[in-house]
C-alpha cells in the first residue's frame, strides 16, 4: 500500500511593522510573513482602511508591504488579507487575517484663534511691543518660527518673537510678540 501525503494545512499570516507604537504621517512598511510558502500573494490580496497599498514585494513566506495613510485624515489604518488571499502549493486558501495597530494623523493643524494680549495701542498707533497669542487646533507643532507670520507695516524693520508657553487647557499655543519699527 501506498501512502499518499495530504496538505490540509491553511497558510496563516503574521504582521509586524516598526512603527506600531507611534503615530505617523507617512508611508508605513509592514513585514508579513506566513507560516509556509504561499503563491498568487499580490497587492490586491490585501485591503485596507485608512490608507493605500503602495507597493507589495517578495515571495516564498516573506513579503514587504508599504501603505500610504490617508492625505488630510487621521484615524488608524487596518491591514487586512481575506481568505483566499494567498494559497500554499497544496491550493490552501491562508486563513483570514486582520490587523489595525498603526495610528496615522496627515491632516494638517489649524489656528483656532488669534487673541491680542495687552493693550499698546495709543491714537492708532502701536507703542512699544504688541503681544498675540495663538492657539491651534492639535498637539505637536513644531519648526512654527517668526518667518511664518506676517505683519504689515509701513516701516521696515519691525521685529517678530515666538514663544511656545506649552499645551493648556487642551491647547496648544504660541505667543507673537510685535515690536514696530520706529518711524
Amino acid at each position: 500500500s501506498s501512502i499518499i501525503p495530504t496538505d490540509f494545512n491553511a497558510p496563516t499570516a503574521s504582521v509586524t511593522n516598526s512603527t506600531a507604537s507611534s503615530i505617523v504621517s507617512s508611508n508605513i512598511t509592514y513585514n508579513i510573513t506566513f507560516d509556509q510558502a504561499v503563491n498568487y500573494f499580490t497587492a490586491n490580496s490585501v485591503d485596507v482602511t485608512g490608507g493605500s497599498v503602495s507597493s507589495l514585494s517578495g515571495s516564498g513566506k516573506n513579503y514587504t508591504l508599504i501603505v500610504s495613510p490617508n492625505s488630510d485624515s487621521e484615524g488608524n489604518i487596518t491591514i487586512s488579507i481575506p481568505e483566499g488571499g494567498a494559497k500554499d502549493s497544496s491550493s490552501n486558501s491562508n486563513e483570514a487575517f486582520t490587523n489595525s495597530d498603526q495610528k496615522f494623523d496627515t491632516k494638517a493643524p489649524t489656528i483656532t484663534n488669534v487673541s491680542k494680549v495687552g493693550a499698546n495701542v495709543v491714537n492708532g498707533k502701536v507703542t512699544g511691543t504688541m503681544d498675540f497669542r495663538i492657539d491651534f487646533s492639535e498637539a505637536g507643532i513644531a519648526n512654527f518660527t517668526a518667518s511664518d507670520v506676517a505683519f504689515s507695516s509701513k516701516h521696515s524693520g519691525h521685529t517678530v518673537a515666538i514663544t511656545d508657553p506649552g499645551y493648556a487647557n487642551g491647547v496648544n499655543r504660541r505667543d507673537i510678540s510685535y515690536k514696530p519699527a520706529d518711524g
